[in-house]
């Protein structure tokens, strides 16, 4: 039994929205090879596509999930399966939630097993959650004791690259934003520092000897001390910018999508 801690996700088409946008961006085409495929999301989407494609995982009770839905699923290691296919025949491969199930010995050699199966200007997706998440380190990372380690976009790259590939990538939009709201809150509040000014009193009445006084001398020292407070709240507002940038640095998108082409 694995310690894995499965989430249902809700009927509404949230699922297929959240496995359809990787594959939105990829577009893919011809003959298709989905590694690790799960119950079939993915395959799903694919085959309403009119995608020609095949799934490979070896969790019986996910390929049994997969086959009820009436996809093509094989149950099997992915590198047995990868070792039982001809070199150059598929146009396409997908690792929607693999890669960091695996060390990096493993993840290399799965890299190097894949581009031998894939044609020339065939491509590879590459589908995990992005070690620049907040939210992938505090939720979706802990959450699965199978998982091995984040790799972060720059290493992902470097290993494609080095191995044939030219990589092209993309950053989810953050699905649950750890910060966001508080990120919003001291945007807002810097933009209304910075763009607010404190008005001086009100023109003098000559009506009122007094008040003619009393407001000249307020107008005066008002006029002194209004600039400097104003560039307070300015300089409050330049000091909150690095703080809601690094915020927003760590609150990144939950997933990093890399595709490779076969070069």
């Amino acid at each position: 039994m694995t310690d894995t801690l499965r989430f249902e996700f809700p009927a509404d088409g949230a699922s297929h929205a959240l496995h359809a946008a990787p594959l939105a961006w990829f577009k893919p085409a011809g003959k298709f090879l989905d590694l690790g495929c799960g119950p079939g999301e993915s395959l799903g989407i694919l085959k309403e596509a009119g995608v020609e494609s095949i799934g490979v995982d070896q969790d019986p009770l996910a390929v049994e999930e997969a086959l009820r839905r009436g996809l093509n699923v094989v149950e099997s290691d992915m590198f047995r399966f990868l070792g039982e296919i001809d070199d150059d025949s598929l146009d396409g491969i997908l690792l929607s939630h693999v890669v960091e199930h695996l060390n990096s010995g493993d993840f290399i050699r799965l890299i190097e097993a894949s581009r031998t199966r894939l044609k020339i200007g065939g491509r590879i997706l590459i589908v995990t959650p992005n070690s620049r998440s907040l939210h992938a380190h505090l939720e979706a990372f802990a959450l699965d004791s199978t998982h091995s380690r984040l790799y972060d976009p720059r290493l992902l790259e470097d290993i494609l690259s080095k191995r044939g590939f030219e990589v092209i990538m993309k950053e989810s939009l953050p699905t649950e934003p750890v910060l966001g709201n508080e990120i919003h809150a001291l945007r807002s509040f810097s933009q209304d520092l910075g763009a607010r000014a404190t008005p001086l009193p009100a023109p003098v009445s000559w009506l009122k000897p007094w008040s003619v006084v009393k407001r000249f001398v307020a107008r005066r020292v008002m006029g002194l001390v209004l600039p400097q407070l104003d560039q307070v709240r300015k300089d409050l507002a330049c000091s909150l910018d690095p703080v809601i940038r690094a915020l927003s640095r760590v609150d990144r998108g939950t997933e990093i999508w890399v595709q490779g082409i076969r070069t």
